[in-house]
């Protein structure tokens, strides 16, 4: 970043290195303003107060590209000291950050100069210092401008990684900037960023090499169940979620990623019809999991989301109808609640599930993951040692 700084600084004052064009150097801004939302602080810091400084510095230094290049490669390979924010001695009296060059601005140059300046950046950039809590002004800073289609990808990939991340005061304070952007924006706007969302699902693979799908997969599921739960996800992009999700988990063994996803599939509950329906036979497909933590959580949330309804709950499809009674979805809740989840007495754990199918009116599964389908497919003791396995190798893995 400090280098791709000192290459923008250049384009700004319209000397060499000079990019190609003005999409390039979009493109880096991009990139700049990803990192500015990720969840690690120094960088956090470290990118927004370059941004700070190339659209709203005051004065800037005479120094060529080539001294900030030696000063991070110091900085990097020898542990000097040095602050970004002034280089040189020599400064120079600032020129137009909006100014036509070759390759400079940027797109969208005058939102990025009018939510930068509301940023109080770090002036000490020295290798040495202590980090600091990160102030969140940066998020509600840069969130708006979710709005330019140049920045949306970069921005909604790194707010995802913060705001379902498991750093509690980043995710915080990530949360409810975006919250607050999502509320206040209009559907529109908002449907725009719940697109980008779903766009990320194409980068997420289920294979043990997808480091880059690994990372932001629990993430993005985690930020799509808050959406969900706070009303900010759009019912015509719902299907398109369903399918994603499924593909997402349907053959993942990360347990972060399979957790991360109860929350969307509860989310789509509070639509009736073949998405409740969907959703519903997933989370009961969870319920029967193999892995003790996921039967766990998943009996967790469905039984406090069950709670909220009142009176009958309809789980029918749009061509069969299905509707729970009362009484019957009390009886699920009593056997949710009561059923130890989490035991290795398979035969208990079958009962239960059996139970549940039963009062729900939803037929046994057929296929799937669930303990009933793999039962029937397993009748020995064989494949319940394998699993048991399985599940010890994952708790290794994730540290569990």
């Amino acid at each position: 970043m400090e280098i791709l700084s000192a290459v923008l600084e250049a384009q700004i004052q319209g000397i060499a290195p000079a990019l190609p064009t003005a999409a390039v150097t979009t493109s880096l801004v991009a990139l700049f303003l990803q990192q500015a939302m990720e969840k690690i602080d120094r960088l956090r810091r470290r990118a927004s107060g370059l941004l700070h400084r190339l659209f709203c510095s005051r004065t800037r230094s005479a120094a060529s590209p080539e001294l900030y290049v030696d000063l991070a490669y110091k900085r990097i390979c020898h542990g000097a000291s040095y602050s970004l924010m002034d280089p040189s001695s020599s400064e120079v009296p600032v020129l137009d950050p909006l100014q036509q060059r070759p390759a400079w601005p940027p797109e969208a140059a005058g939102h990025l100069l009018g939510a930068l300046r509301t940023i109080d950046p770090c002036e000490d950039y020295s290798c040495d210092k202590a980090a600091v809590e990160d102030e969140g002004n940066v998020f509600d800073a840069l969130l708006p401008l979710l709005s330019c289609e140049s920045y949306r990808p970069s921005l909604v990939r790194g707010i995802v990684v913060s705001l379902g991340g498991i750093t509690e005061y980043t995710a915080k304070k990530a949360r409810r900037a975006m919250l607050q952007y999502m509320q206040n924006s209009d559907s529109a706007a908002s449907g725009k960023v719940c697109s980008q969302l779903l766009v990320l699902f194409d980068g997420i693979g289920t294979s043990k090499s997808d480091a880059e799908g690994k990372r932001l997969a629990a993430p993005l599921l985690t930020t799509i169940g808050i959406f969900l739960s706070s009303g900010c996800f759009p019912l015509d992009q719902a299907p398109r979620l369903m399918e994603k999700s499924v593909a997402a988990v349907s053959s993942s063994r990360d347990i972060s990623r399979l957790r991360a996803s109860i929350s969307v599939f509860v989310g789509l509950l509070q639509w009736r019809g073949c998405l409740r329906r969907q959703a519903l036979e997933v989370l009961l497909q969870f319920l029967g999991f193999s892995f003790p933590t996921v039967r766990q959580a998943t009996a967790r949330a469905l039984y406090i989301r069950l709670l909220e309804e009142t009176g009958a709950f309809d789980v029918g499809s749009d061509d069969d109808y299905c509707e729970v009674p009362e009484d019957a979805l009390a009886e699920v809740l009593e056997s949710m609640s009561t059923t130890p989840w989490g035991t290795d007495n398979d035969a208990a754990l079958v009962d239960a599930l059996q139970d549940v199918y039963q009062k729900l009116g939803l037929a046994l599964p057929s296929g799937g993951r669930s303990m009933l389908a793999s039962r029937r497919l397993k009748p020995t003791g064989e494949g319940k040692q394998k699993e048991s396995n399985e599940y010890a190798d994952l708790v290794r893995e994730h540290h569990y």
